[in-house]
């Protein structure tokens, strides 16, 4: 970073320095070095930068502008199109984020992260039918964690398919063990109900 401050001028030595303190966690620090990259040289990699620098700073109504200009520019980008989903996400812009979700797995169909994504987005949206065929990916490609299991509960529970639901949420109690604990007492809450429900049906 000392090395690239003696290049103030160079929007290239200013990209890196950028790049260099949002790795090590200062993303603050990196905003104004990248911000003055883009003015200079706004470059995909650039905007790419900055924005990723916005959302570790939690300012996602700045990335925004930034990644959908750069999606133009490179519209098979998988890490863009990742990062626009999770911002337009935050933003709670959650139709045109399952669209960059989508693409993103289009892209790299074997990516457990984009279709983790755009699982959790379609909940969100009440999207079951297509929220279930996203876990189902996850689960072919190897990736089911707890909080994967966590989302096939609540899908089930609100489809009111309760018996495969009240199997997936002891599943998820069985794999998070302590992890999650607001999720986990959710789920021991609706086990609870669901076991009486059926016990009166």
């Amino acid at each position: 970073v000392a090395l690239y401050r003696e290049f103030p001028d160079l929007p290239a030595a200013r990209e890196r320095m950028g790049q260099l303190l949002l790795e090590s966690g200062q993303a603050a620090d990196a905003i104004p070095q990248l911000e003055q990259a883009v003015a200079k040289s706004p470059t995909t990699a650039n905007r790419f930068a900055l924005a990723a620098a916005y959302m570790r700073a939690s300012q996602p109504a700045k990335a925004v502008p930034l990644l959908d200009q750069a999606v133009a520019g490179e519209p098979q980008n998988y890490d863009l199109r990742l990062t626009y989903g999770r911002a337009l996400r935050d933003l709670r812009q959650f139709g045109d984020a399952t669209r960059e979700f989508f693409l993103a797995a289009k892209i790299k169909p074997d990516s457990v992260e984009a279709w983790s994504e755009l699982a959790g987005v379609l909940i969100l949206t009440e999207s079951y039918p297509q929220a279930v065929v996203a876990l189902d990916r996850v689960r072919a490609l190897g990736g089911e964690k707890a909080a994967h299991l966590y989302f096939r509960a609540i899908v089930l529970d609100r489809t009111k398919q309760y018996k495969p639901a009240l199997e997936a949420y002891r599943q998820f109690l069985a794999a998070s063990r302590d992890q999650s604990p607001d999720e986990e007492f959710k789920a021991r809450q609706r086990v609870r109900i669901i076991e009486r429900e059926l016990r009166n049906k």
